[in-house]
């Protein structure tokens, strides 16, 4: 029998000696009914806010499972087996194999652009992907604000797939939508500062006015957050730098539209056609706004 043959016939006798044990860890058969509920929810839940997590942390746990590792003596172990394998994948396999997709990653980590994103964590997060026009669109908004400071960006959207939610937003599905952080002023100071803080959303601008775009509250997604408000009572919308952001977004001619808050809009006193509102049952824009490229 040809060498190839031999290796072919063995590769089946392992195959089929541990296929059943190949199966129980790939299905997570072999914890206990509990312990396997909470890994399904864990998978789901890191599919969903960083589309890869879920993925990278299953094949981990079958791969534990089949007696790759330490998972049953020592669950610090496979925290750090998944939390470094995560990284890895994250860092080096995903810009690597988003193109393929249709899709780059924003600058996180370098100093060289105009913009940068609020936290890293939506890097770490995978939702700084865009097409190659949506990035090109930002790096144009971001050389027209030179000197004001860096354009700083919010959720973009995940490296893999047209259609695949990006929650809690409604439309980050293809890279072509992407948040901006607006800009402020504090008080003491008068220094500028953007983003509000870290997350960027949820500092609703000015904060001292009520959302009125929507007097009945709107959908699920409409949060107001009062609580958290107190926080950015220190701060300003700094006017004068919003508008030329929001002016500088809709310079180049792919960009299709700008969701807006109308009362943001009225008082930045902007008059484009499209700046939009998004509707009632979408979330607020009078803590970011969002552009769509064609």
């Amino acid at each position: 029998m040809p060498q190839s043959g031999i290796i072919d016939e063995r590769m089946k006798t392992v195959l089929a000696k541990h296929f059943l044990k190949i199966a129980r860890a790939i299905l997570l058969s072999g914890q206990r009914p509990l312990i396997r509920a909470g890994s399904f929810i864990l998978i789901v839940t890191l599919t969903l806010l960083t589309q890869v997590g879920g993925v990278v942390l299953w094949l981990v746990l079958s791969c534990l499972q089949m007696g790759w590792g330490s998972w049953r003596s020592s669950w610090q172990s496979a925290t750090l087996i998944v939390g470094g394998t995560y990284l890895i994948v994250t860092i080096w396999a995903v810009p690597a194999i988003a193109p393929v997709f249709g899709r780059v990653p924003l600058v996180c980590w370098g100093q060289q652009s105009g913009y940068a994103p609020a936290s890293r964590l939506y890097c770490l997060m995978n939702r700084h992907y865009v097409t190659p026009e949506t990035k090109t669109v930002l790096e144009q908004v971001a050389d027209s604000m030179t000197g004001v400071g860096p354009v700083i960006y919010l959720d973009a959207g995940f490296p893999f797939f047209d259609g695949f939610p990006l929650l809690p937003h409604l439309s980050h599905r293809d890279g072509r939508k992407l948040d901006l952080a607006l800009i402020y002023r504090n008080l003491e100071d008068n220094k500028q500062v953007s983003p509000a803080w870290p997350l960027g959303y949820w500092a609703f601008a000015p904060v001292d006015v009520r959302d009125r775009a929507c007097p009945d509250g709107g959908g699920v997604l409409r949060w107001s957050l009062d609580w958290l408000q107190r926080s950015f009572e220190g701060l300003e919308l700094d006017r004068v730098a919003t508008s030329g952001l929001v002016m500088s977004a809709l310079n180049p001619p792919n960009v299709r539209r700008v969701l807006i808050a109308p009362d943001l809009k009225r008082d930045l006193g902007l008059t484009d056609n499209r700046l939009r509102f998004a509707g009632c049952n979408a979330a607020r824009h009078d803590d970011h706004i969002h552009l769509e490229v064609r």
